[in-house]
């Protein structure tokens, strides 16, 4: 992230041409839930995104590379700045934006005194912050129950004690059927 090294970026660069964003976090975290909402179509998310991204509402020449760029800006140049280079884990979410508000809210007054409703954080500060959170909020405990790997703890109490705790805290599964029934037969195959 650029928060002592440069100016906080406000603008996507598309086939070479600057366009101007909205950088508030609440934007982002609507970016985030419509790119997770299965009830739209992708058209109806691509035209959602860019309308509540582009400050000036005027479509870059490729969609293609709107998409892209927007995407680099909500993950904060993160691939840019761990170096890899395209290769993608595939991780588990363990935090959602709208599951989660309460938490989010009460450990960012609870910490930092930021009353995240009356807030114009830029997209960067707020994910710095949210990274920055310690160990005694709730969400960060909840964070931790649902990325704990149950086969990695040998202790069968406490192995049983998360399994209660990811239960309790698991997200919503917003995939649709189709995704479910796809995602579950491409599991499927990698068994037989």
């Amino acid at each position: 992230m650029f928060l002592f090294t440069k100016e906080l970026p406000r603008v996507i660069s598309v086939c070479g041409e600057d366009f101007e964003i909205n950088t508030d976090f609440k934007v982002w975290i609507e970016f985030d839930r419509l790119m997770t909402e299965s009830s739209l179509s992708d058209s109806d998310k691509i035209a959602k995104i860019l309308n509540l991204c582009l400050k000036d509402k005027i479509l870059p020449k490729r969609l293609d590379e709107t998409l892209f760029s927007l995407f680099k800006f909500y993950s904060c140049f993160e691939d840019e700045k761990s170096g890899s280079k395209g290769k993608e884990k595939k991780s588990k979410r363990v935090i959602s934006f709208s599951h989660d508000a309460p938490y989010i809210y009460s450990a960012f007054y609870g910490q930092y005194g930021i009353d995240l409703l009356s807030s114009n954080l830029h997209w960067f500060c707020f994910r710095a912050l949210l990274d920055g959170l310690t160990d005694e909020h709730k969400l960060i405990s909840i964070i931790g129950y649902r990325k704990a790997e149950l086969s990695d703890v040998k202790d069968a109490k406490r192995r049983a004690f998360l399994k209660k705790m990811k239960a309790v805290y698991s997200l919503p599964d917003r995939r649709t059927e189709e995704q479910i029934e796809k995602d579950t037969l491409e599991s499927l195959s990698k068994v037989i």
